[in-house]
């Protein structure tokens, strides 16, 4: 039709391009807003969680004969029933008492859709989008789980066996304590640990004692103990036995190497088990 003009070619991908770049300088600001707006509704989830965390921790103290200290099982136990309160659907990964044990210090919510972790610390509630700022957390529970376990530990198998080292993938006693920091609520399937008595002490109960903990970020296997893989640890370094209070703590790198060892049955085990050499070990304040 005369007076009516068609797009050139041209005109066609300038226009193309120029809505590309508008596209381009708009997306981080959408991604952005959707980004906050879910980290707004987890933070509001973990809120409620930790409400009703609070709810359960002051109706156990005051169950417990008027008692004001809570225990890690007890609470780790009334998981299903915080949960219930919020009407959320998805995992309280682990809880623990303040350090007073009166109220909730420490607790680890997976949202529903797997996506991130909401993680309540020093009265503060954190996003995590990966499990890197859990795992850090899991060596403190699984350090302060061995606050707990450290008098049986050391009467079955350090002092009675004169054992210096117990590694969590061990066929004998290194499984039976792994199962037992499970039982308190500290899931490492995610990770690993070492204990190494640097020196048995004088003392006969361990508690002058110097030991070293290793938790590994990650769960060691043997396969990575072949390829040399490299990981991160967080190293506590306890003088005068497993106490709060008394010990050092550093992050580092370490790799797997393999051991072998028979089990009850005399079967024997080759597994993986964090090397004793660190590299970059840096301290932590």
């Amino acid at each position: 039709m005369k007076g009516k003009r068609s797009f050139s070619l041209i005109e066609i991908v300038v226009v193309l391009m120029i809505f590309a770049i508008l596209a381009a300088l708009a997306w981080p600001a959408l991604t952005n807003y959707y980004r906050d707006s879910n980290e707004e509704i987890y933070l509001a989830e973990g809120d409620k969680v930790l409400t009703a965390a609070q709810v359960e921790a002051k109706k156990l103290c005051s169950e417990v004969n008027g008692a004001t200290k809570l225990d890690d099982i007890a609470l780790k136990d009334s998981d299903g029933k915080i949960l219930k309160r919020t009407a959320l659907k998805g995992e309280l990964v682990s809880i623990y008492p303040n350090d007073t044990r009166d109220d909730v210090g420490f607790f680890c919510y997976k949202v529903e859709d797997g996506s991130c972790y909401v993680i309540y610390e020093n009265g503060k509630l954190y996003i995590s989008k990966d499990e890197v700022y859990y795992m850090d957390n899991i060596a403190d529970r699984v350090r302060r789980g061995f606050l707990i376990l450290f008098g049986d530990m050391w009467e079955e198998y350090f002092s009675k066996s004169g054992k210096v080292v117990m590694d969590s993938n061990g066929p004998n006693f290194g499984i039976k304590y792994e199962a037992k920091l499970k039982e308190m609520g500290i899931d490492i399937s995610l990770c690993s640990f070492r204990i190494y008595v640097n020196d048995h002490g004088k003392n006969g109960d361990g508690s002058d004692a110097t030991f070293t903990l290793t938790v590994s970020s990650k769960r060691i296997t043997n396969e990575m103990a072949e390829t040399k893989e490299e990981f991160q640890i967080t190293r506590y370094i306890f003088t005068g036995g497993i106490k709060e209070g008394n010990y050092s703590k550093y992050t580092g790198t370490a790799k797997a190497v393999l051991k072998s060892e028979n089990d009850t049955s005399g079967i024997r085990h080759n597994y993986a088990v964090i090397e004793a050499n660190a590299n970059s070990l840096k301290p932590v304040k």
